[in-house]
């Protein structure tokens, strides 16, 4: 993942003119940008979108959660299920079985972009807590079997 970054920096210096030849195409002749248009059309058409929206919602909803896993994460919804279905349907770290209104995070190291397990969503916060640093896990178990701060 950090190679990817500094690849897209170096890339971004490099064509410095181009990105902004692009941006100036962005602007339509009457001076409108796409976004400002679409927004137009958004408020224009309210019900006709709402109407969709409700017709195809299941669609709508199974395609942004693919769109997002595969932007974020690099992996289709289909490629989260076999990791779910690989670990039994439950918890990497804590074990608990994931239920049917359970919100199933895909921990990866924030370094290297790199997939580690699907966690539920109080051990994924418990990491994020801890900054995946094994210095403070260490203290906090410590702490913990030392049964707190003694004053």
């Amino acid at each position: 993942m950090k190679d990817y970054k500094e690849y897209m920096k170096q890339w971004r210096h490099d064509h410095k003119d181009e990105i902004r030849e692009y941006a100036k195409k962005k602007y339509i002749s009457d001076g409108v940008t796409r976004k400002e248009k679409m927004t137009n059309y958004k408020e224009r058409n309210k019900d006709k979108i709402k109407q969709y929206n409700a017709r195809n919602r299941e669609h709508t909803l199974e395609y942004m959660k693919d769109y997002h896993t595969r932007n974020k994460y690099g992996i289709t919804l289909k490629q989260k299920c076999d990791m779910l279905a690989s670990q039994n349907n439950k918890c990497a770290l804590c074990g608990n079985i994931f239920s049917s209104n359970t919100l199933i995070c895909i921990d990866h190291d924030h370094a290297t972009g790199k997939l580690r397990a699907l966690l539920c969503s109080a051990c994924n916060t418990g990491l994020g807590c801890f900054k995946d640093s094994n210095i403070l896990f260490h203290k906090a178990i410590n702490y913990l079997k030392r049964g707190g701060v003694k004053l």
